[in-house]
C-alpha cells in the first residue's frame, strides 16, 4: 500500500461518515486548544522573569514543621535572625510580611528605605 491509497480511503470515509468526522474534527481542536492554553499560563507563570533588574536572582526561603505534614510554612522571627546570620550563599537575606494583594509591595537593596515596586505597563 502506498499513501496515495491511504489518503484517498481516508477522505473516503469521511464523506461517508460526517457526523463522526466532525465528532473527531471538534476534539482534536478541543484538545489542541486546551493544551495551547495551558501551555502559556504555565509559560507566563512560571518561565517567564519578574518585570525587573535582578529579578533572577530572588530566592524564596519557607521553612518546614515535619510533626505537622509536608507543607511549608513562614519563616518565624527567630529562625530568620539565625539564617541570616548564618547564611553564606545568599548576598542579602531579607524578610517580608504577606500583605493582600491590593497593598503596595516594596522591593529594595540591604538598608535602603522600602519604596513601592514600580512595575512596567503590560505590552500584551
Amino acid at each position: 500500500m502506498n499513501w496515495t491509497h491511504d489518503l484517498r480511503f481516508a477522505a473516503r470515509m469521511l464523506r461517508k461518515h460526517p457526523w463522526f468526522s466532525a465528532a473527531i474534527i471538534v476534539t482534536l481542536a478541543l484538545g489542541i486548544g486546551a493544551n495551547t492554553t495551558i501551555f502559556t499560563l504555565v509559560n507566563a507563570v512560571l518561565y517567564k522573569p519578574l518585570p525587573f533588574p535582578g529579578s533572577e536572582r530572588l530566592v524564596v526561603v519557607q521553612g518546614r514543621n515535619l510533626s505537622r505534614g509536608r507543607g511549608t510554612q513562614p519563616l518565624s522571627y527567630p529562625d530568620f535572625r539565625d539564617y541570616r546570620a548564618s547564611a553564606q550563599s545568599f548576598e542579602f537575606f531579607e524578610g517580608v510580611i504577606p500583605q493582600p494583594m491590593e497593598s503596595a509591595s516594596a522591593v529594595t537593596r540591604h538598608g535602603a528605605t522600602a519604596e513601592p515596586a514600580r512595575l512596567p505597563a503590560s505590552s500584551t
